[in-house]
């Protein structure tokens, strides 16, 4: 399996020859996936640059390369996360949690001088 990063996706949707070429070679022999993460990016990018448009030209060019990226997927399979990225999610919020408590725990004894 190959997986596309955000940027390498981007060009491809962009229509990127060396990408395009890249790609075609090894489509035959890997399967070809993006991330959450990556369609997660590249999504809000696409919006971003719909909602920056200052004219006529800018809005139809963003939406051109947002359906672009929608009309792509088709062509990835996608990845999401399983049940153990959940797990160790789950486990990092949870230290990410304990460490904030431990932190704001020592502000409020250096705010009372102890």
């Amino acid at each position: 399996m190959i997986l596309l990063d955000t940027d390498i996706f981007t060009l491809f949707t962009f229509g990127d020859t060396s990408v395009h070429a890249r790609i075609e070679a090894c489509a035959d022999a890997e399967v070809l996936a993006v991330t959450l993460i990556t369609r997660m990016e590249v999504l809000r990018g696409r919006s971003d640059s719909i909602f920056k448009a200052v004219d006529g030209v800018q809005l139809k060019r963003a939406v051109l390369l947002f359906q672009q990226c929608e009309a792509a997927w088709d062509s990835f399979e996608f990845i999401a996360p399983d049940e153990a990225a959940q797990e160790h999610f789950d486990r990092l919020l949870k230290q990410k949690r304990t460490e904030d408590a431990a932190w704001r725990h020592a502000e409020r004894l250096h705010c009372l001088g102890q």
